[in-house]
């Protein structure tokens, strides 16, 4: 969950999707869509407590969609790096179990956010005071700043033949082109609602807000317009002021959306965490496990199509941990606890660079 510095529930957590490797041509200010995407069908049962091919269906699938959202980029040989962790001594990734640091750029520097820019590099926000937005766009290439004003960098996206990042200053949401530094106001929330976290596919966006009910998740096509897909809405809204729906995360492909559901005690504190994914052509929440309890939080989670990642924080532990979300039910877990402060996680999409 990315909490807007109004809301304050507790430290700023961002989590990141993603790094690439391909080459941006200097000076070019339009780049090619993304290639080599590969789309694999899933053979989970629709039906709960069904199987095919003789698997077992776990049963905290409750009704795949016809058409899954396991659109998942292919990886190149020796792309071994899986999920991108922000820490205040730099940019680590978690590969094979074991969390490993990038050296380079990003190297003792403490980082706040880090999200692939879908063309080769690396957007990633400094965890200082001044919060400088960044970009490397290759392992050779230094950094050039994006935004140098404070706001949050939430996210990357694609549209018009280039990448964008998007940020935010209080209720403002905006997009910067990375080519140019072009600068585009996106959507303004209202006064009473707050930003809790934001995920972006390509041009649609997820947004989930705060508000003096229990907030609220939308859709956004890039220029700022509601997407008729069907986003959730909260079922039992007992905790006024307190928002039910905390990290997002797209599919990759934009039809599926992850998302946590949170429950409150009385005493505000939260009492239990779903991770749910809902296909968004058709409504239906497809997928829902509980994954935290008693204080745990996850602030922030993400999907590559078939599995999510989150991070899981209580008072003793700090882990990285992997849910699969078809024919298994085991989780991966990196144990942090005692290592730098974790700031944020992501799913590479595709093969990231290397840097020494």
């Amino acid at each position: 969950m990315r909490t807007s510095p109004a809301m304050m529930k507790r430290p700023t957590h961002a989590f990141i999707f993603g790094l690439i490797v391909a080459v941006l041509a200097a000076g070019c200010g339009e780049v090619p869509e993304p290639a080599a995407f590969t789309v694999k069908v899933s053979t989970s049962s629709t039906v709960p407590g069904e199987s095919v091919d003789d698997e077992p269906v776990p049963t905290t699938v409750l009704g795949q969609p016809v058409t899954t959202a396991d659109f998942v980029p292919r990886r190149n040989d020796g792309s071994l790096p899986e999920i991108l962790v922000a820490r205040n001594d730099g940019l680590g990734v978690v590969s094979a179990s074991r969390l490993e640091l990038y050296g380079g750029e990003f190297a003792a520097a403490p980082v706040r956010h880090a999200v692939d820019d879908l063309i080769g590099g690396i957007v990633y926000q400094e965890n200082d005071a001044a919060g400088r937005i960044l970009w490397v766009s290759g392992p050779e290439s230094g950094p050039t700043v994006i935004d140098d004003t404070g706001a949050m960098l939430l996210d990357v996206g694609y549209a018009d033949g280039a990448p964008y990042a998007v940020v935010a200053s209080g209720n403002l949401i905006e997009h910067i082109r990375l080519v140019d530094g072009v600068r585009m106001e996106f959507v303004a929330l209202a006064p009473t609602e707050q930003l809790v976290d934001l995920a972006v596919s390509g041009s649609l966006h997820a947004i989930a807000i705060a508000n003096d009910q229990c907030g609220a998740i939308r859709l956004y096509d890039v220029d700022g317009s509601l997407v008729p897909l069907d986003s959730p809405t909260p079922v039992d809204c007992d905790v006024l002021g307190r928002p039910t729906f905390g990290a997002l995360s797209l599919s990759p492909d934009g039809g599926a959306l992850a998302y946590t559901d949170i429950a409150y005690r009385d005493d505000l504190v939260e009492a239990s965490t779903d991770i749910v994914v809902r296909d968004l052509a058709t409504g239906a929440d497809w997928f829902r496990q509980s994954v935290a309890a008693d204080f745990a939080q996850i602030p922030t989670i993400s999907y590559d199509g078939d599995r999510v990642a989150y991070l899981y924080e209580s008072p003793d532990q700090v882990e990285v941990r992997v849910l699969p979300l078809s024919g298994q039910t085991e989780e991966v877990v990196v144990d942090l606890g005692g290592q730098a402060q974790v700031n944020d996680l992501s799913f590479a999409r595709l093969r990231v660079f290397t840097s020494g």
